[in-house]
């Protein structure tokens, strides 16, 4: 029984490594999503800023909780940077205000998106919670991850920077010339 189980482990493990390897350098589907004010909020209107954070979640999802909490540090650092941070949420059958109160009781102020038909999980391949996807400004994949362990955050904050370095030495260059 065991043995099963390991070779099952392996199995799925080169499934998703092989799902997370095509997806990177690719571009990111589309999307247009209701916020929590019941606003349309495209991927298009995200785009062009800087690298965007879309972090798939739900609210009875502990391990989503934390990601969000922790992500939200590094938004608060690098948000005027052109760092844009957006929770799609995925509590399929939970109302726009539940959510809301939910949102407003972690204090967050980034855009929360209301996946209601699981379209945009099942896009981007979003097999389990929490998943996250880090864009470019011009919408390519450059970052995909399934669950969020200690020590993650390291990892994309390297990514988010290298990507607002890029930006701000090309703003720098421009305005010297």
């Amino acid at each position: 029984m065991l043995k099963k189980s390991l070779i099952f482990t392996a199995i799925a493990f080169i499934f998703l490594s092989a799902v997370l390897a095509q997806a990177a350098d690719k571009k990111a589907f589309d999307f247009t999503l209701n916020n929590l004010k019941n606003q349309k909020v495209s991927l298009d209107d995200l785009l062009g800023k800087g690298p965007v954070y879309l972090a798939f979640w739900a609210t009875w999802c502990k391990p989503c909780v934390k990601e969000l909490e922790i992500v939200t540090k590094i938004h608060q650092d690098y948000k005027d940077r052109g760092f844009q941070l957006v929770g799609i949420n995925e509590d399929s059958g939970r109302s726009h205000s539940k959510v809301k109160s939910f949102v407003k009781s972690k204090g967050w102020d980034f855009p929360v998106l209301m996946d209601n038909n699981e379209k945009v999980k099942r896009d981007y391949k979003a097999f389990g919670l929490p998943y996250s996807v880090i864009l470019d400004s011009e919408g390519y994949i450059i970052h995909t991850a399934y669950g969020f362990r200690p020590g993650d955050e390291a990892k994309v904050k390297k990514i988010i920077e290298e990507h607002l370095l890029t930006q701000e030495a090309d703003s720098t260059e421009s305005e010297a010339n």
